[in-house]
């Protein structure tokens, strides 16, 4: 099985274990439609570029600032995941982006892959606070961080494009839209466990 589709298939089970109310036939269909005899590849990601700014657009080299441990500003630069819906990206002055980080180069961290399945859980998609994609790029995949957000000027963005300092690597397809919006779900709307429950005075 292709490592894209074995990805995608290992998420569906993924969500169905997170979300009971799943039904299995949908995770079935879901299933089928990802092993279509087409590469998966080339349905994650758009053909050609929508016009303007869209949810799930990659932009990079993006200056990504952090407060470390002593309360000093970090930052990092890398390319960025818009993270807020398209409607929002034409018309807020801030705009959310994801930090991405290079798998490869989390691959050849011996602190990471020394982590027993760590690797393994983001390629396949277990890791709800990343999203892995496959092959951005000239055989490039990346990991977007949903923890790792800055804040970017609408204007600055699309003047940065303008000017040819910053460029569009990657639009997502329908396919890879919805994959995100799973993705965000999880993230965001997850169950806590029954003891954060009891901690809040829910019963």
């Amino acid at each position: 099985m292709p490592a894209i589709t074995e990805m995608l298939t290992e998420f569906a089970a993924f969500l169905e274990r997170l979300f009971p109310s799943i039904e299995p036939q949908a995770r079935r269909r879901f299933v089928d439609a990802i092993q279509k005899s087409e590469p998966l590849e080339k349905r994650l990601y758009a053909v050609a570029a929508p016009d303007g700014v869209c949810q799930g657009d990659i932009f990079e080299p993006l200056p990504f600032r952090y407060l470390d441990d002593d309360g000093q500003w970090l930052e990092q630069t890398a390319p960025g995941l818009v993270m807020c819906n398209t409607c929002d990206a034409e018309w807020s002055e801030l705009l959310p982006l994801a930090a991405c980080h290079d798998f490869a180069e989390m691959e050849r961290d011996a602190a990471i892959s020394a982590t027993e399945g760590f690797l393994n859980s983001i390629r396949a998609n277990e890791k709800t606070d990343v999203m892995y994609l496959p092959e951005v790029v000239a055989h490039r995949s990346l990991v977007c961080d949903f923890g790792a957000v800055s804040a970017f000027s609408r204007l600055w963005l699309q003047a940065a494009v303008r000017r040819g300092d910053v460029r569009r690597i990657c639009s997502l397809s329908q396919l890879g839209y919805y994959m995100l919006l799973a993705k965000l779900t999880v993230y965001y709307m997850r169950p806590e466990t029954d003891e954060i429950f009891r901690e809040r005075g829910v019963e």
